[in-house]
């Protein structure tokens, strides 16, 4: 008797231990179809295409809301010289998306860029394009005696010398020429230079002043009417728009001039 009562308790025990591992199982099962797992389903750019120096937002998803304490996932880019990424973002707990910043650096041409995003081993990608900047010109002109926007001359009628600089380094993109020309009345003289700095040459030109507009300064000071213009060239022998500067020229009694 007692051998038997021994093996009825034990196989009550038995049976009592499965209904309590199928009530976990139950419970299990119920709270995932309540609580479904959250896994990364896509990732989104936007713009998907866009310029140098220039950024985008990205939205990583998920299947279901991001559990207690949030989901953090893992982010890449395939080309770090073209586009940087965080190292991850957060979504946070409740929530089903999170977004972050995608940075495009300098490039010279289209560059294709494949962005990644992991999570639970699971990975999505997303393919950008960063474009290069297109060049676009800008200088200020400086006279060591006059100012801005303005030049001086000195030396002699043989020998002219300009004192003012034309500075074109706020110009943007992958330059690698700078295309300079001024202009008194009809005359017009044209320079190249590899670098955004430009002192124009001297030497013989008072022809240069011939038929220029005279006019008066704010200090009652008189000068010729000069233009200045700069075109810009990248390395993919692309060119800006030719933007220009009225520039007060002050002969200085040079060439015939007698202000």
């Amino acid at each position: 008797e007692r051998t038997g009562a021994l093996q009825q308790s034990q196989a009550l025990v038995v049976q009592q231990e499965k209904q309590a591992a199928f009530g976990l199982l139950a419970a299990g099962i119920a709270h995932e179809v309540g609580n479904p797992l959250a896994a990364i389903s896509s990732l989104e750019v936007s713009p998907s295409t866009f310029g140098s120096q220039g950024t985008a937002t990205a939205t990583v998803r998920l299947t279901a809301a991001a559990p207690t304490g949030g989901a953090t996932v893992t982010l890449r880019s395939n080309n770090i010289d073209a586009a940087r990424v965080p190292a991850s973002v957060v979504v946070a707990a409740g929530a089903t998306s999170a977004t972050y910043t995608v940075s495009a650096a300098t490039v010279a041409e289209n560059t294709r860029v494949v962005l990644e995003a992991r999570y639970l081993d699971v990975v999505v990608e997303a393919a950008i394009i960063v474009t290069p900047t297109p060049p676009e010109a800008s200088f200020t002109v400086r006279s060591v005696t006059r100012g801005a926007d303005a030049c001086a001359l000195n030396g002699s009628d043989s020998n002219l010398n300009f004192d003012c600089t034309f500075d074109g380094s706020a110009s943007r993109g992958r330059l690698e020429l700078w295309l300079w020309s001024y202009s008194v009345g009809s005359n017009t003289i044209s320079d190249t230079s590899r670098d955004s700095g430009f002192n124009p040459p001297g030497g013989d030109r008072c022809g240069f002043l011939s038929g220029g507009n005279e006019a008066i300064d704010s200090s009652g000071a008189r000068y010729l009417e000069m233009t200045a213009r700069l075109t810009v060239q990248d390395v993919s022998a692309n060119r800006s728009a030719q933007v220009s500067r009225s520039v007060r020229l002050y002969p200085n009694n040079m060439c015939g001039k007698t202000f």
